[in-house]
């Protein structure tokens, strides 16, 4: 299925577009805007990250409704940083967004464990996106944090 070409006058034109397809939602974790008395709202490709990432920080199990919204990337948590993980890393995040993100297609997820990371417990899944109905395409970085257990105090 190929994207649909639309041609926009201008960019607010394709503002417009875009929040027509993907909505405008509360803004988490700054909620409320001081100086208008009102919520901060999220509109476009923002919005589409925010989602991403309640989905892959969410356990599933851990809402009431539904139960079954999140994804199953915890299970990593005290996994070795090899080639195993990736694998696993990389299938329960394309589970989880192809699940619950029907606003977009996953075009590609990596795994970024590079030196210029500083933190060796930290992996990147870099998650390219295109945005259904449109020719956006997009790209969120989801930081991910490992314990490897460690064996006889070392």
């Amino acid at each position: 299925m190929s994207p649909i070409q639309v041609n926009f006058a201008s960019g607010e034109d394709q503002y417009k577009h875009l929040v027509a397809i993907i909505g405008k939602g509360i803004q988490v974790p700054r909620l409320f805007n001081e100086a208008s008395g009102g919520f901060n709202l999220n509109t476009g490709k923002k919005r589409i990250e925010q989602s991403i990432f309640f989905i892959l920080k969410t356990k599933i199990g851990e809402r009431v409704f539904p139960p079954d919204f999140g994804s199953n990337l915890h299970r990593l948590v005290f996994e070795q940083n090899d080639l195993i993980f990736i694998d696993m890393a990389i299938m329960y995040t394309k589970e989880a967004i192809e699940k619950w993100e029907k606003r977009i297609k996953i075009l590609n997820v990596q795994i970024k464990r590079e030196a210029e990371i500083i933190d060796e417990n930290r992996v990147d899944i870099v998650i390219e996106y295109l945005i259904q109905r449109t020719n956006v395409m997009g790209s969120y970085v989801y930081p991910f944090y490992i314990t490897p257990m460690r064996v006889g105090g070392e």
